[in-house]
């Protein structure tokens, strides 16, 4: 049943959102997760905090991101990552 005839009678989907949905960096390398933002049309700038001990298995991983995993973002947001040490 349709309430609001003006919602009813569009036969266009609903406009999407600019930008992209971050995807979870957290695990992967800067090689591996760079390539993976471009071709989303990310174009932003990138701020790398100090590396922090992660163990072995972490390091030179993406230990911490920000904006977080599901996030709408713009093609020219920030993005703060911090790597394992």
């Amino acid at each position: 049943m349709c309430v609001n005839a003006v919602a009813c009678s569009s036969s266009e989907p609903p406009a999407e959102e600019p930008g992209f949905v971050m995807p979870s960096l957290v695990g992967q390398y800067w090689t591996d997760a760079y390539p993976e933002l471009v071709n989303e049309g990310w174009s932003g700038t990138l701020e790398k905090l100090p590396s922090s001990a992660a163990g072995p298995e972490n390091s030179n991983r993406i230990i911490m991101q920000d904006p977080p995993a599901g996030t709408r973002i713009d093609s020219e947001t920030v993005i703060t990552l911090r790597f394992g040490a």
